[in-house]
This record gives C-alpha cells, sequence and structure tokens, in this order.
C-alpha cells in the first residue's frame, strides 16, 4: 500500500478507513482536526507501543525529550512526504541530534521572531498567524536537514502572507486540537500516570502532523 499523494493541498481529507490516504478535497478545517486527533492511533497494536515509549522517554530528562522531538521530526518529514504512519522508534541517536537541532535552532529562530513581532504589535490581525510562523521552519528542517531554516525569519513571513488560507487553518485547527487534548491528557492522568503521559505525547504527535501538512503546502517535498 502507497501513502504517497500528488496533491498538496493544505486541505486534504485524511481518511483512517482508507488507510490514511489523503485523496479528496474539502474546505475548512473540520476534517484536518479530526485528523489530526486520529494520527497518533492509526496503525493498531504497534502505535500503542510506540505512543508507550514516548511517554516512558519523557522520564529520562534531557535525553528523552530530545528523542522525543527528533522523532516528532521524523514524523513531520513523513507527513510532508504524503506518509501517514508513525515511525519506527529505530533511530535514537540521529532522533536526539536532530531534536538538540530543533531545541536550540528553535530557541534562537524564537528570539528572532521577537524582534519582530514590533509587526504583529502593529497589525494585530498577525496575532492569528503566530503559530505557522512557529511551523515553517520546523517543517523546511525537517523536509531539508538544514539547520539554517531557524534563521529564515523572511521566508515564513513570506509562506504566511503567500499561503494566508493555509495559514489560517493551521492556526484555527492548532488551537481546537490543543482544547481537545488539554481536556483529555487531566482524565488520562486521573486513571493512573503512564496513561496521561501517553496522551501527552498523541499531542505532539498531532502537532507533529499539523506541522507536516502545513510543510506540504509552504514547503514542498
Amino acid at each position: 500500500m502507497t501513502y504517497y499523494t500528488e496533491k498538496t493541498k493544505f486541505s486534504d481529507v485524511i481518511r483512517p478507513d482508507a488507510g490514511f490516504h489523503a485523496d479528496q478535497e474539502q474546505a475548512g478545517c473540520g476534517a484536518y482536526v479530526s485528523a489530526s486527533v486520529q494520527y497518533p492511533l492509526i496503525g493498531g497494536s504497534s502505535t500503542w507501543s510506540k505512543l508507550l515509549i514516548g511517554a516512558l522517554l519523557n522520564f529520562i530528562p534531557f535525553f528523552g525529550s530530545m528523542v522525543v522531538a527528533g522523532y516528532a521530526l521524523r514524523a513531520t518529514r513523513r507527513v510532508v512526504h504524503g506518509d501517514y504512519t508513525l515511525p519506527e522508534w529505530d533511530d535514537w541517536v540521529n532522533d536526539f541530534i536532530r531534536g538538540l537541532i530543533v531545541t536550540v535552532g528553535g530557541f534562537i529562530y524564537g528570539l528572532l521572531l521577537m524582534f519582530s513581532m514590533v509587526l504583529i504589535v502593529t497589525i494585530p490581525v498577525l496575532v492569528i498567524f503566530a503559530f505557522p510562523l512557529i511551523m515553517y521552519p520546523i517543517a523546511k528542517f525537517a523536509v531539508t536537514d538544514d539547520a539554517t531554516a531557524f534563521v529564515d525569519v523572511v521566508g515564513a513571513y513570506n509562506a504566511v502572507f503567500k499561503r494566508p488560507v493555509e495559514a489560517l487553518i493551521a492556526s484555527g485547527s492548532f488551537y481546537i486540537v490543543g482544547l481537545i487534548f488539554a481536556v483529555l491528557i487531566p482524565i488520562g492522568f486521573v486513571f493512573l500516570i503512564i496513561p496521561g503521559l501517553m496522551l501527552a505525547f498523541g499531542l505532539t504527535l498531532a502537532v507533529a502532523f499539523q506541522t507536516g501538512l502545513y510543510g506540504r503546502a509552504v514547503v514542498g517535498r
């Protein structure tokens, strides 16, 4: 079964019953939100073991979080290329390295973005594009392995202005998905700490999925 699709539009409908293909189009972010929430659970019994590993890694200070970040980056890369299956936990060293790069790069990018916030202060409507601006360098690095993506603030703004509809869908769906997991994660912790951590890792994967779809629209494969 192939997971590749020729479509690059951000509003592709993801149908889990069809092997998680993106083979139809639909306006709005409803299907996108649904797909983002379902994404961490696609793959049957093997998915649960992957979620459990991600949850347990959160118990390991620094190393665990870097590996998880690198794993999420691999998930983003797969989504950009049209593969909606979760990666295997088989590249821990490179996951750690890429996780460290994306963490340090994200910090530098955040500082650069703060300096550009003068635009957002003078043009309040740009606040709604904050999440796509953050998504851009992560998606670009996931595709190219080029760490200079984290200093490409101009490219991030250009991507938002050239594809405003995709940026709006990204922002809206991010906040909706975040709200859904904000409700689910505490429920998981009520039962046991592991289910709570698995849901928290699920949120990480949902955001990686969203970043990948946005990356397909503005970065390309």
